[in-house]
């Protein structure tokens, strides 16, 4: 099973929790919501980082 950090607590957790009552559409649901979210967390980190790095504020 995929794991994933969870932000600042540095604890690794199941990417998907899935329980005997979950069906497989729903875990593909949950699924494509986390990578949804993570890809937008990705894209506001990177506009953070060219920011700061147009603003020489960033190595």
């Amino acid at each position: 099973m995929d794991r994933t950090t969870q932000p600042n607590t540095g604890t690794v957790q199941p990417a998907v929790m899935a329980t005997p009552s979950t069906s497989l559409a729903e875990a593909v649901a949950e699924a494509r919501r986390l990578h949804r979210t993570a890809t937008a967390s990705i894209v506001r980190a990177t506009a953070q980082l060219r920011s700061l790095r147009l603003e020489g504020r960033a190595a």
